[in-house]
């Protein structure tokens, strides 16, 4: 069953209080209460110390550089903000919402398909571990223990929680997108309307509810993969004459970034086109749905499938990053054109402030 490798990323996600500790976990009890709360104070008091010594650091940066690695040590910290406020508290109980409509059409998830979910978070996993191997293997030959739990341990465990959130939204859409494909292959079978149009909004309900705990996740990660990818290519272009540009640990250093940058990125990209499949998913529904009723003109004095009808076209879902702007393919095109404007802005500055 699919939804077995929920409770996978459960018991992972717990460890940190990302996630109820279980799929049937309702009721929050007081030894839990307490765990988050000691998370949410390590995570508070670690991100504020690492960031007070990394200002002195970035004071010495140029304006645009300094704003820009603030900006992310904040856009950070809210993520994980958003995470213990928004989706474990007050939006706790999408989570169960989440998991009983995944369970209700009761579909036969073929071998094939599970074995591929197992497989994608085999691999991204892997890929995390592997490229963050790699920086703690530049970081143990560059700077000694004491520098590097003061300046990043704590962020590393962030930019997990990051990484965990974007790793697990593709998951659930994958599970999502399959029962739509489901609920399209098997329409020509059903012939009670009024049960297509209720699963029909099950459906809606859970696309809903995925965007109420992932939405701000989404938007979030893409802020700050954003900023993080115009630091990067700023930092690249400026050392690219320095002496030391071709020497093996800055190589591998520059080679680590691009990777979790790009690790990342794809990620978001798989979020993205899979919110596009099932938006395509469900217009194929609808365009099957008009084609029935063009086949049998009885349905035309139908009720239930008038109604039905009704619902498939005005209930289609929608994905949104915390209802900032809808999740769509041509997302992919805004996000590339938002960091060449700013690219651009950051060039043109350092060109006048070098005349």
């Amino acid at each position: 069953m699919d939804l077995n490798i929920i409770e996978i990323f459960f018991k992972i996600g717990r460890n940190l209080a990302l996630t109820p500790t279980t799929t049937h976990n309702f009721k929050v009890t007081l030894s839990q209460r307490i765990y988050k709360v000691l998370v949410f104070i390590f995570f508070t008091v670690g991100a504020t110390a690492g960031f007070q010594y990394r200002l002195f650091a970035y004071i010495t940066y140029p304006l645009i550089e300094a704003f820009l690695w603030i900006f992310t040590d904040v856009t950070r910290y809210v993520h994980n903000l958003y995470i213990f406020l928004s989706v474990m508290i007050f939006k706790r109980k999408f989570w169960f919402v989440l998991f009983t409509n995944l369970r209700k059409p009761n579909i036969a998830i073929g071998h094939s398909e599970d074995k591929s979910l197992y497989f994608k978070f085999i691999v991204t996993y892997f890929c995390y571990i592997f490229i963050y191997s790699c920086i703690f293997f530049v970081l143990y030959n560059t700077i000694d223990l004491y520098e590097f739990v003061r300046l990043y341990f704590v962020e590393f465990v962030q930019i997990f929680t990051q990484f965990f959130y974007l790793s697990f939204a593709p998951i659930i859409l994958k599970m999502i997108l399959l029962r739509y494909q489901h609920f399209k292959n098997t329409l020509h079978l059903q012939k009670n309307w009024h049960q297509i149009k209720i699963n029909q909004l099950q459906l809606k309900q859970t696309v809903d509810t995925f965007c109420e705990i992932f939405g701000g996740t989404i938007l979030l990660n893409i802020i700050y993969n954003s900023s993080k990818s115009l630091i990067y290519v700023n930092k690249m272009i400026k050392e690219v004459h320095t002496p030391s540009y071709n020497s093996p640990i800055l190589v591998l250093t520059k080679v680590t970034h691009v990777g979790i940058l790009g690790l990342f990125w794809a990620l978001i990209f798989w979020v993205i086109f899979l919110c596009d499949a099932i938006v395509s998913e469900n217009e194929e529904i609808t365009k099957k749905v008009q084609k029935l009723l063009q086949t049998d003109l009885i349905l035309y004095d139908n009720k239930q499938f008038e109604n039905f009808l009704k619902a498939v076209t005005s209930n289609g879902p929608k994905f949104s990053a915390a209802r900032f702007f809808l999740i769509k393919r041509s997302t992919i095109f805004q996000i590339i054109n938002s960091l060449v404007t700013f690219l651009i802005v950051i060039i043109q500055i350092k060109t006048e402030s070098l005349v």
